[in-house]
This record gives structure tokens, sequence and C-alpha cells, in this order.
């Protein structure tokens, strides 16, 4: 039970740190990224990433590390 606990609050962190909806449109587009793009490194579909990048929904538990990883990478790219 400790791990699995561990392991919901580590999700919770990382989709706290998380920039704003419009900031990881921006990076991506910064980037040169297209939805379908993320969306396809993410393992989501292309309206979903609409949707986050709209604030209307959070992506899941399963697909939200992935997705905080590579906004993270964008913001480490255009930081450079």
């Amino acid at each position: 039970m400790s791990d699995e606990l561990d392991a919901l609050l580590g999700d919770v962190q990382q989709r706290r740190g998380m920039p704003a909806p419009a900031m990881c449109r921006l990076l991506r587009e910064s980037a040169g990224l297209s939805q379908d793009d993320i969306a396809r490194v993410v393992g989501a579909d292309r309206s979903s990433i609409s949707r986050w990048e709209r604030g209307r929904r959070k992506p899941s538990r399963r697909i939200a590390s992935r997705y905080v990883a590579v906004i993270a990478r964008l913001l480490n790219e255009a930081s450079r």
C-alpha cells in the first residue's frame, strides 16, 4: 500500500508542477510541434491535447507523467 500511495502522491505533485494550459500550448507552438506530434509521443489523441491546452480537462494518471515529461523538456529547451 505504501508504494501505491507514494505513486499517487507523486502523480499529484507532478500535476501541480505543470505549467498552466496556455503555457503548455505556447511551449508546444514555440517548439514547432503540432498537437498530433504531442499526442503521438504521450499516447493520446489530438483532441485530448486540445482539451488539456484549453484547460477543459487534465491528463489521466496513466498519461500525465508522459505529458508532464514532454512539457518539462519543452520548457527546458525554451529556456536555453
